[in-house]
């Protein structure tokens, strides 16, 4: 039943479609003879053909939305998430990428995707399998890229949309940029602060986020600060509770300040009135954080800024602020 449903919804938009399909592709297929194209394979072993340098690319999540166009300009990107121009969350300057189409939904419906007409597609797995099939029956080469856990694997994934886009130096350009900026930053956090200082993220986005193996864990490696719950051994899909977060007792508590979430002060506010968190020191010493979610949520190559900003929270501003521009390869 599956099937016979792709098939007629394709059929249904075709005929939909058909009077605004855009003008012809650019065939120049850089990886091999005149026409052929070349193949990438994604993070789910699929093996996606490109039948030519992509020029109509959309996105269906932020952290994809943000490596693509650190690797691509704008001009060859029609449609991003609009969690893009959210100040809390995104680097991009306002109209800084002006020229994509806004996406409200991670999820856009099939007739949102088959009026645009893209030539390449990147979605995380969680876009729906029966949706992935049916845009690839469509002929639309879909690139699967999952959130990477860790500094290494955000590198992979650079690499990863590099090549689908036939941009390998540009993605090269970028890793170089982002591994440059965390060695500098790594020299200078003093060697007797380095991880004296814990942390726990009380996520009120996901309270199953921010334990052992998620990219706040490796951020907050990076940044040379504990994460408390991580020493305790609770791993990211376990759910953080109230009292897993007594019993780490960090210095710092975090949670989510600005956007949906009220202010950083509101924010903070609520954790320190929590009559569960009365006997931390934490809530004692005063040092509980709302702070904006592009500091704690950063799973792309931005996060450099986050991993700063995370030392001087719980080290007191030992490194100076600089100017937090989204960064790009090109």
């Amino acid at each position: 039943m599956k099937t016979l449903w792709r098939w007629l919804v394709i059929g249904w938009l075709s005929v939909l479609t058909a009077g605004c399909i855009p003008a012809a592709l650019p065939t120049d297929a850089p990886h091999g003879e005149s026409g052929s194209g070349y193949d990438v394979v994604d993070d789910q072993g699929t093996v996606v053909h490109l039948p030519h340098k992509p020029r109509r690319i959309m996105t269906a999540h932020f952290h994809l939305d943000c490596m693509l166009l650190g690797i691509v300009r704008e001009e060859r990107v029609v449609s991003v998430t609009a969690t893009l121009d959210r100040p809390d969350v995104s680097y991009a300057a306002p109209e800084e990428f002006s020229k994509p189409q806004r996406n409200a939904s991670p999820f856009p419906s099939m007739e949102y995707i088959a009026a645009l007409q893209p030539d390449l597609i990147f979605v995380r797995s969680s876009f729906g399998e029966d949706k992935i099939q049916s845009c690839r029956d469509m002929g639309i080469p879909v690139y699967v890229s999952e959130i990477p856990r860790d500094f290494d694997e955000l590198k992979a994934k650079i690499r990863g949309i590099a090549a689908a886009t036939d941009e390998v130096d540009v993605g090269e350009t970028l890793i170089e940029k982002i591994t440059g900026f965390m060695e500098e930053t790594w020299q200078a956090i003093p060697e007797e602060v380095a991880y004296q200082k814990s942390c726990v993220l009380v996520s009120k986005m996901n309270h199953a986020y921010g334990g052992k193996g998620c990219f706040f864990d490796e951020m907050c490696r990076l940044a040379k600060v504990r994460n408390a719950v991580a020493d305790m051994g609770i791993w990211n899909g376990q759910e953080i509770s109230k009292e897993i977060v007594v019993k780490a007792n960090p210095d710092y508590l975090l949670t989510e300040g600005g956007g949906s979430y009220g202010d950083a002060a509101a924010a903070a506010q609520e954790l320190l009135e929590d009559p569960a968190f009365e006997t931390l020191s934490a809530v004692k010493e005063g040092h509980v954080r709302g702070v904006r979610s592009r500091y704690l949520y950063n799973s792309n190559q931005n996060c450099i800024y986050a991993i700063r900003h995370l030392t001087n929270i719980l080290y007191g501003n030992i490194l100076p602020e600089i100017p937090e521009i989204f960064l790009k390869g090109y």
